[in-house]
């Protein structure tokens, strides 16, 4: 194996060859660094590449998240206007019946906001909604989800049924009374004293049941309230 190699430049037009002989060594080297340069510009554009790419969808999702979060606003001020008109057309129904509505009113009674029930007590969807037959709301959730008093008062009751399992029952001074049923847990006793958002419960399936859930109830001076009209915030 020869110990140096020769490069030779032979210029287009007329001139003089030019010879440069280098180590053999040198040579492996140079052309060793040469491929390494070549090997890491080629990585630095593929990762310019991926990261770029990456941005691209970032942005483009951003993007679908505020039109998803445009249309969420848009519907939710739409059923907003359905159900006022809902309301106000119920209570004209009900003046002409001479029906006395239960539903409190809350211009004339000292409330607070801890004392109404506007806060969802779990995180979770709504899989069976309120009707003259089933006069509660259920929230499906995973078993163990955290259940949170939505006011503030006193434990009144904690039982087990056969049908709602082990159920809590929480009242306040201001005439509200809710009742929780299926709960896996209850952590709260008879006589307890609670705060709105306090965790009270977690979500089980005990008694009958078809799955995790919340069964929930609300009273107003024992008249059955619609929990769906209750659930304003979107959790605690």
């Amino acid at each position: 194996m020869p110990k140096r190699i020769s490069v030779i430049f032979i210029p287009e037009e007329e001139g003089k060859v030019r010879k440069i002989v280098i180590p053999r060594s040198t040579a492996i080297l140079l052309i060793t660094l040469l491929f390494i340069a070549i090997g890491f510009l080629t990585f630095l554009g593929y990762r310019y590449w991926s990261i770029y790419t990456l941005a691209r969808r970032a942005l483009i999702l951003e993007e679908r998240v505020e039109l998803l979060e445009e249309e969420r606003k848009n519907t939710i001020e739409r059923v907003i206007v359905d159900l006022n008109r809902v309301a106000y057309e119920t209570q004209r129904l009900l003046a002409l019946l001479g029906i006395e509505d239960t539903q409190p009113d809350y211009r004339k009674n000292d409330i607070q906001e801890n004392d109404i029930p506007s806060i969802w007590p779990t995180k979770g969807w709504i899989s069976q909604g309120f009707s003259p037959y089933h006069q509660a709301v259920d929230i499906a959730a995973p078993i163990g989800t955290p259940i949170v008093s939505i006011i503030s008062g006193v434990v009144t009751a904690v039982w087990k049924d056969s049908l709602l399992g082990n159920v809590l029952e929480i009242s306040n001074e201001k005439g509200y009374r809710i009742v929780y049923g299926h709960n896996s847990t209850v952590i709260v006793k008879e006589g307890d004293k609670v705060n709105r958002g306090d965790v009270v419960a977690f979500v089980g399936s005990t008694g009958i049941s078809s799955g995790p859930h919340l069964h929930y109830e609300i009273y107003y001076n024992d008249s059955i309230l619609n929990p769906e009209k209750y659930l304003l915030s979107n959790y605690y």
